[in-house]
């Protein structure tokens, strides 16, 4: 039957048709606007959907924030009408890019394209801390390196242990947590040559 038949709208007209539990209908579909003639859908307010798929691949959209698949298998998300961020269909991540260059073993995640200065910044309460962790399917924190807000020191840790230290005077303990000089080793040092 006639969509206007369910539907029915105060002004303006409805087209298309309802067979069972499916809807079609041609043109555009505006619900809390009546100016929707630039997309097939155009909702102003709040929706929800189990889920949303991206059927077509697009080109970057002139909005000022947006979600598209610019590939197939790929999803991009972009703010004032300039892409921020992409997925690709492997599950790598690029911020500031459209392609993923990093090295094939680094790359999860890669910021930046080498234009331009990059950063990443980890904040954390005064009193608490910050951390990178590395781990495998054994040992999810087998290595990690700690800022310690409350001391502001560095800490490094392999094999779950903390091995070296760098105070935040600058002194750097190797095997001892308290060094008192700009290097302390507790253990057995080698070297070359000492001056």
């Amino acid at each position: 039957g006639a969509l206007s038949t369910y539907l029915p709208l105060t002004g303006g007209t409805l087209t298309g048709s309802l067979s069972g539990t499916d809807a079609s209908f041609s043109g555009s579909l505006g619900v809390g606007t009546t100016s929707s003639t630039t997309f097939k859908l155009d909702v102003l307010g709040n929706a929800r959907a189990s889920y949303f798929a991206l059927r077509g691949n697009e080109s970057t959209p002139s909005e000022s924030a947006f979600i598209y698949r610019p590939a197939t298998g790929v999803l991009g998300f972009g703010t004032d009408t300039v892409e921020r961020m992409r997925i690709s269909s492997t599950g790598k991540v690029g911020i500031g890019i459209t392609s993923i260059t990093a090295n094939t073993s680094a790359d999860d995640l890669q910021i930046g394209n080498g234009t331009g200065a990059r950063g990443l910044t980890i904040t954390s309460a005064s009193n608490s801390g910050s951390a990178i962790y590395f781990g495998d399917a054994d040992d999810t924190d087998i290595g990690s390196i700690r800022y310690d807000n409350s001391n502001d020191s560095m800490k490094f840790f392999t094999n779950a242990a903390q091995k070296m230290l760098i105070t935040s005077t600058g002194n750097v303990g190797i095997g001892t947590t308290s060094p008192s000089q700009k290097l302390e080793v507790n253990g057995n040092v080698k070297a070359d040559k000492f001056i």
